[in-house]
């Protein structure tokens, strides 16, 4: 024992010869992703959040097989679809509507259906910048975010925008379906005198900014051959799909809502008419499926 200079006695252990560090535990860490795909589309963007340019250049950098095209054409068709075409279509809504109904809802496909399906997902690849996607829905789309959250009954309609933003700013979800935007807010979307007018979307109730992050799996269906059947133009709405969420990935991330400054109607009035409602605009950010 050796005494120390405050008058303690200190004690000073010796350590036993054979005495090893502790096996530190070294968890594992997700693989870095590659800076680009296969098709050179980059996973990360430093730039914001911005308008994607050169449509045609991305389009062709896809490189897809005719049978991707030929599902994207499928998809992207306005027209309703018929059960005469495909026994799994109510007669009510175009292939896409009843495809995404079909995988939100767990119901079974037609052939034609699971072929759209394998393909869309053979075309998706990184999106590969931070871009901005515009959609317009109706305010079912909202009511059902608000019912996830314990509101009884919704109508957002009849909400202000500081009460929805109060509820929604923060909430996440993900979406078991393909979802799709324009990357120029409708700006190649037939106008008056269309079958398919432009209006049909941009005077929804809801106006969704999409912040898409560049590593969000998505493709481009490029150009429609489907033509008005009163303009004779082509139906070309400058579209970007986005592929399903996996399982329990909520990488859809409300982060702002406000008015968008614009007009809109009830779901079930005609595009011009009973424009009484203030539009509500909600910014998602979205992330990696």
């Amino acid at each position: 024992m050796a005494k120390g200079s405050s008058g303690l006695t200190t004690i000073t252990a010796a350590t036993p010869p054979d005495a090893q560090e502790p096996d530190v535990k070294v968890e594992p860490q997700e693989p870095e992703e590659p800076e680009t795909d296969e098709k050179g589309f980059k996973s990360h963007d430093d730039a914001d959040y911005h308008d994607l340019y050169g449509g045609k250049a991305y389009y062709e950098q896809q490189d897809l097989t005719i049978a991707q095209k030929n599902a994207a054409e499928t998809y992207t068709d306005p027209e309703v679809e018929g059960s005469y075409s495909n026994p799994a279509a109510d007669g009510l809504h175009s292939p896409s509507q009843d495809l995404n109904w079909a995988m939100s809802q767990g119901l079974p496909m037609s052939s034609a259906q699971e072929t759209m399906l394998k393909e869309l997902n053979g075309a998706l690849h990184n999106t590969g910048h931070n871009i901005n996607l515009t959609r317009y829905d109706h305010a079912g789309f909202l009511n059902e975010i608000l019912a996830s959250q314990g509101i009884s009954n919704p109508d957002a309609t009849k909400m202000s925008v500081s009460e929805l933003k109060s509820i929604l700013q923060g909430v996440t979800y993900g979406e078991n379906k393909f979802v799709s935007g324009s990357y120029n807010n409708f700006k190649n979307a037939l106008g008056d005198g269309s079958k398919w007018n432009k209006k049909a979307f941009m005077q929804r109730f809801v106006k969704v900014t999409y912040q898409v992050d560049a590593n969000v799996q998505s493709m481009m269906p490029g150009i429609s051959s489907k033509t008005d059947p009163y303009t004779g133009k082509k139906n070309d709405l400058g579209e970007i799909i986005m592929g399903p969420s996996k399982a329990g990935n909520k990488n859809y991330e409300i982060v702002d809502v406000k008015l968008s400054g614009a007009k809109a109607h009830p779901k079930g009035s005609y595009i011009d008419h009973n424009m009484s409602l203030n539009q509500i605009e909600i910014v998602v950010r979205v992330h990696k499926q």
